[in-house]
């Protein structure tokens, strides 16, 4: 991965009024929708992924991640995954997700307890398979270490 990638691109996909900082859209980058969520691939290592409001993740959606992503990213990915929205998931899709080799790291950015605490127990179950899943207050501290650790990965 090229950093300077990284570096073009270190703003965030959503304004968002929970995000702690001054936010404006990256020129140029795409945004792809899914049924349940949107996402944008910042470079061919990490994905950032803002899923709406409510949503209960299922391996069907899983799945429609995966195909979405397919062919536009490498073969072992960085997630970049904002908290700021209520979802759950499904204990199958949670598993699936847990044991898939694609997934190296996970950047998860939380916004105060009850996110946190849902990205915790997130955490036990990635972690239990070798994933390295980190959380974050911002997302530029999350992006940063997405950066680092995939490039000292490869």
């Amino acid at each position: 991965m090229g950093s300077g990638l990284c570096r073009i691109n270190r703003t965030p996909l959503f304004p968002h009024p929970l995000y702690r900082y001054n936010s404006h859209y990256s020129l140029g980058a795409v945004v792809h929708r899914l049924s349940f969520c949107k996402l944008q691939i910042i470079d061919q290592n990490i994905v950032e992924v803002m899923l709406d409001e409510g949503v209960e993740i299922s391996g069907q959606m899983v799945d429609e991640f995966f195909d979405a992503i397919t062919g536009k990213m490498n073969e072992e990915i960085s997630i970049l995954l904002d908290k700021a929205t209520n979802y759950s998931y499904k204990f199958d899709a949670l598993i699936q997700l847990s044991e898939l080799t694609k997934i190296q790291n996970i950047g998860v950015v939380t916004y105060g307890s009850v996110s946190r605490s849902s990205a915790i127990f997130m955490m036990e179950r990635f972690n239990k398979s070798n994933k390295n899943v980190e959380l974050f207050e911002n997302r530029e501290d999350a992006l940063a270490w997405l950066c680092g650790i995939t490039q000292q990965q490869q």
